[in-house]
């Protein structure tokens, strides 16, 4: 099959795009896209609590990339930062009622978003996107883990693609 550019440059073109969308339409919500993963991921943690630490591994982020997003996140009341109690060193980032109902709102956001990018699609077209989309995210994870294997230990790690 002859085609004009490679798959990852196509994921890449939407990914962009999604990411470059989802920041113009979170401005209403004084947030960033980065912003709103985090909240995302702490409204789905037992507690809605996560370390830095957490972040960094869940977001493959530096340690000041996350750090500044926690500020800016604690600076507009939607997270509350403490040290952990066992380990004053660590710092522990949980969910406000704030941030509960600013997730809940990037979230509707989001599925708006995700309609607006299938809308082109059919039904069967969906469908059969989403199971490519699944197997491939499978294979690149797994490969992902068996490079890591002997290095890390990751057992119970979620993990992304």
């Amino acid at each position: 099959m002859d085609r004009p550019m490679g798959y990852g440059l196509y994921f890449k073109m939407v990914s962009d795009c999604m990411e470059s969308r989802a920041n113009r339409s979170l401005q209403s919500r004084n947030l960033t896209f980065s912003q709103s993963k985090v909240l995302r991921y702490l409204a789905h943690q037992p507690g809605h609590t996560a370390t830095l630490k957490e972040l960094e591994m869940r977001f493959h982020s530096a340690q000041s990339t996350v750090s500044g997003l926690a500020v800016r996140l604690e600076q507009k009341g939607l997270i509350a930062a403490t040290p952990c109690p066992e380990d004053r060193r660590v710092k522990r980032v949980t969910l406000t009622e704030a941030g509960e109902r600013a997730e809940r709102g990037c979230h509707e956001d989001f599925i708006r978003a995700e309609a607006r990018l299938v809308a082109p699609l059919t039904e069967g077209e969906r469908a059969q996107l989403l199971d490519y989309l699944q197997r491939i995210c499978a294979s690149l994870t797994g490969a992902e883990m068996e490079d890591e294997k002997g290095t890390e230990e990751r057992e119970g790690e979620e993990t992304t693609c």
